[in-house]
């Protein structure tokens, strides 16, 4: 990662367990071997929550003679109206198969607005072996999008990327940041809201200027006539 980044490790600490302060961790392990918290706060043990289409099982409710018929004739329901989709949460219990691991970055569950960069593998054959292809700097380039799945079971690993993770706010929030995120996020506003800004003020300064100008005008004038 310092090679990567051309930043060194300053402050950095190896340990047998997580801190719990506010900082960023890498973690590196067996999938056996992760902290629960990290494991459940991982792409690796995440529910999908998704409609789906049509009515799940126990979910359809009929309440007048008309649609019991309608039910009794036909085993889906034929309503056409909007209705709200039912929610099914599909299990993502991700299996690492021999010669694959994980590279994955997400939110840290010990202190928000921090990273946990995770690799993983289901051996540690296959951990060391991860750790050696990913300084292969053609591997590295194809790192993207928080969840990498590495294979290196052929003669040349391949990468495969998903974007699994939510997105999140890293750093420390303070007055700068603030306004540094609300120009960001409402940029465009703001860009038209100075712009009228200086038409007015354009305006104004216009105003005062034909202002002056007439009274100097007819200071002139009087000063002709006397």
């Amino acid at each position: 990662i310092s090679q990567k980044t051309g930043v060194l490790p300053y402050g950095l600490t190896i340990g047998d367990r997580l801190a719990g302060d506010r900082r960023n961790d890498l973690v590196v392990g067996t999938r056996s071997a992760l902290p629960g918290t990290i494991l459940d706060s991982s792409p690796l043990s995440r529910g999908i929550s998704m409609p789906v289409h049509g009515r799940l099982p126990g979910t359809l409710r009929v309440s007048t003679w008309k649609e019991k018929f309608i039910g009794w004739l036909f085993d889906e329901d034929m309503n056409q109206k909007p209705v709200t989709p039912d929610i099914g949460l599909l299990g993502t219990d991700l299996k690492i198969r021999p010669s694959q691991a994980v590279l994955c970055e997400f939110e840290s569950p010990l202190a928000p607005m921090h990273s946990v960069v995770l690799l993983t593998a289901e051996r540690e054959s296959d951990l060391y072996r991860a750790s050696l292809v990913l300084q292969d700097q053609e591997v590295r380039y194809q790192c993207r999008n928080g969840f990498v799945l590495l294979d290196f079971s052929g003669r040349k690993p391949s990468v495969q990327v998903a974007a699994l993770t939510p997105r999140y706010s890293v750093g420390e929030l303070t007055l700068i940041n603030r306004i540094s995120w609300l120009v960001d996020r409402y940029r465009w506003w703001l860009a038209g809201g100075l712009g009228g800004l200086i038409l007015v003020l354009a305006l104004l300064l216009h105003l005062a200027l034909n202002r002056l100008r007439r009274k100097r005008l007819g200071l002139d004038n009087r000063e002709d006539e006397s």
